[in-house]
């Protein structure tokens, strides 16, 4: 995959931008934000780090949302260190995920379309959710997604829809989630349209694999 990482970085700069002004120059919605000890998670994209959340995270910081932002390193064998420990009652914890393994390039040279790949990444994030809950036990948590982070998550929730001792899911926000392939990657992908139902009329190994999920967990794709 060739992706001109200057792009994303610019893209995700004006994201957080956005995001960390449209708080700041609105102290009056202050009041009517939620303040519960339910994580966000934040999930990077293919080829990137936690760096690129920090535009998201640090606006969040500065408009007062909370006060604690933690890492959880991830290495290749799903061992997660955090750079502090979550405080009991911390209000909205935000944690930024860094992927070891940020192009699951060992999953991807399995020549199934992304579908091994993809399944990693959800167990990356599987275990995350896990060292969260060797802290404290959450009921909720929230993910926030970009790009590659998002086909992580839903893997992550497509794979463990029956285990129902993890937290469940309140909030998922997803930016520029490529759930039916890349354009760059794909032809095939440039030339699909879509039914009036959202139904493309070629679908991507992964993207398949999503027509199974869980609809007490997220809403189903059109397949």
């Amino acid at each position: 995959m060739k992706v001109k990482l200057s792009a994303w970085w610019f893209s995700l700069g004006m994201i957080g931008i956005i995001l960390g002004g449209w708080f700041l120059m609105r102290p009056a919605a202050q009041a009517n934000w939620i303040n519960v000890t339910t994580p966000t998670i934040f999930v990077h994209g293919w080829g990137s780090s936690a760096k690129a959340e920090h535009y998201m995270t640090q606006g969040a910081v500065q408009a007062g949302v909370t006060k604690t932002v933690v890492q959880a390193q991830v290495d290749r064998h799903g061992q997660v260190t955090f750079n502090h420990p979550i405080p009991k009652g911390a209000r909205n914890p935000i944690v930024e995920v860094n992927l070891a393994d940020n192009k699951l390039m060992a999953f991807q040279r399995q020549q199934d379309g992304g579908v091994s790949a993809y399944h990693r990444g959800g167990w990356y994030i599987l275990q995350v959710v896990r060292a969260l809950e060797r802290q404290h036990h959450y009921a909720w948590i929230n993910f926030v997604g970009h790009s590659m982070g998002n086909l992580e998550i839903i893997n992550y929730l497509n794979d463990n829809a029956t285990d129902h001792s993890l937290p469940r899911v309140r909030h998922l926000v997803a930016i520029a989630g490529h759930y039916n392939g890349l354009a760059m990657q794909n032809a095939a992908v440039k030339r699909a349209t879509v039914d009036a139902a959202g139904k493309p009329d070629w679908m991507a190994p992964s993207y398949q694999a999503y027509c199974h999920c869980d609809k007490n967990l997220i809403r189903k794709p059109a397949c």
